[in-house]
């Protein structure tokens, strides 16, 4: 029997399943759509804002954007210095 076999992305990104709750997803799509971001990018600058708040420093990737969780609304991240949400 063979495994199925993981799509490669180029730079070392990982493919994983991960299962979300139903308030957490739309969450997730709503800062992607409002800040024209795809799902992952936003899921992994999360990641890395949290991080940062627990004082582990994760290495920048290559591909990435620099810079903190950008505000709701705020793509660049200019002075985002915390997540806002609206609701």
């Amino acid at each position: 029997m063979t495994m199925p076999r993981q799509k490669k992305y180029p730079d070392g990104y990982v493919t994983t399943g991960v299962v979300f709750e139903p308030e957490v997803m739309a969450f997730i799509r709503r800062l992607a759509r409002e800040e024209e971001r795809n799902q992952s990018t936003v899921i992994n600058r999360i990641i890395r804002d949290f991080a940062q708040r627990s004082g582990a420093m994760l290495p920048r990737h290559s591909a990435e954007e620099p810079g903190p969780l950008a505000a709701v609304g705020d793509p660049a991240g200019a002075g985002a210095d915390e997540v806002k949400t609206r609701c």
